[in-house]
């Protein structure tokens, strides 16, 4: 099933322009079970820090757990057996290995947090956003969304050396 989602959405392609810096924001809108989170929040960041060593991605979503979960699929897989004949050079650091915040053994940083979390004062060379609302509570609420909003407006006046969003 996630083959025939990659295939029809073409999630690989544009993030192989993005990495090669062809396209510096791109969104993605796709329904639920389309595999973007899998692509984007999780297989895309670990390729990514591999072809690009020390860079830094911040990824961001709707709550700290949430980004906790995917920053630990993203940090499993960088420690996996099968990635490092992928990227030999490449794991994940000893001494800095929380599932929202860890870098790798070549330099690579990895941020995750939720809405609200604090990530000011850290640059990054991509920053992905994934699933800033929890439900359709969050998206009917004036107030949620501009929150979001000003989080986002935030981290990317912040954010410094992204040239990809």
């Amino acid at each position: 099933p996630e083959a025939c989602a990659v295939r029809r959405w073409g999630f690989c392609g544009l993030l192989e322009r993005v990495e090669r810096g062809e396209i510096d924001r791109l969104f993605i809108a796709a329904p639920p079970g389309s595999a973007k989170t899998t692509f984007v929040s999780w297989a895309f960041p670990a390729w990514y820090l591999g072809r690009n060593q020390p860079n830094t991605v911040i990824f961001g979503t709707h709550t700290a757990d949430f980004a906790a979960k995917w920053g630990r699929k993203v940090r499993n897989t960088i420690a996996s057996e099968k990635y490092r004949v992928l990227f030999p050079k490449m794991g994940i650091s000893d001494d800095s290995s929380a599932a929202d915040r860890w870098e790798t053994t070549t330099g690579a940083e990895y941020m995750a947090a939720g809405v609200g979390g604090n990530v000011t004062g850290r640059r990054a060379d991509i920053i992905i956003l994934d699933d800033l609302l929890r439900g359709i509570e969050d998206a009917d609420s004036q107030a949620v969304r501009d929150k979001i909003c000003n989080r986002i407006i935030c981290l990317v006046a912040n954010g410094g050396n992204h040239r990809n969003f």
